[in-house]
């Protein structure tokens, strides 16, 4: 559980950074045409400004072009503000991933650890079933020695019985 815990922080932590990385280089992409703006706007103003005391309606051509720079020059700082906090957000997800990795890297050794000791207690539960068998067997091996043993202690009782009636029997036999 703690693996597949670990696996979905990775996998989670994989796609914001793969989401952050496309938002950068889309803000980054943005920034290099707000820089191609803002040089070409550039362009013009100093353009105008070149030919602005040549005519009257070059005053004007000079206005549109300033407010031109002015928009592309805030544009441009407003991507590159933009691309600066992405790349941030992107290294904040690479590490974010990394700790997640780590888990999952974690995780997995102890389902390993845990793993061995399972291995090393079956393994014990295995010997200890031999030893269990071992002793069930001479337990029977010796119930039936002592089931002989009993039997011929009674033999030998009997025969005993009968020696001990032994000179009765002979006295009784004689007097016959």
């Amino acid at each position: 559980a703690k693996r597949d815990a670990a696996k979905v922080t990775r996998d989670a932590a994989e796609t914001a950074k793969n989401d952050a990385e496309r938002d950068y280089e889309t803000a980054k992409s943005e920034a290099e045409v707000a820089q191609y703006n803002f040089d070409r706007a550039k362009d013009e103003l100093a353009l105008a400004e070149s030919v602005k005391d040549r005519t009257a309606e070059a005053q004007s051509v000079v206005d549109q072009a300033q407010a031109k720079f002015d928009a592309a020059e805030t544009a441009l700082n407003k991507a590159n503000d933009k691309v600066t906090a992405l790349t941030a957000g992107v290294e904040e997800k690479k590490a974010n991933l990394q700790k997640a990795k780590d888990k999952l890297t974690a995780a997995e050794a102890d389902l390993k650890d845990a793993e061995t000791k399972l291995a090393t207690e079956q393994t014990k539960l295995a010997e200890a079933k031999q030893t269990a068998d071992t002793a069930a067997k001479a337990v029977e091996t010796a119930k039936v020695a002592v089931k002989d043993a009993e039997a011929k202690l009674t033999e030998a009782k009997a025969h005993l019985e009968d020696l001990k009636n032994a000179p009765k029997i002979l006295a009784a036999a004689k007097a016959k």
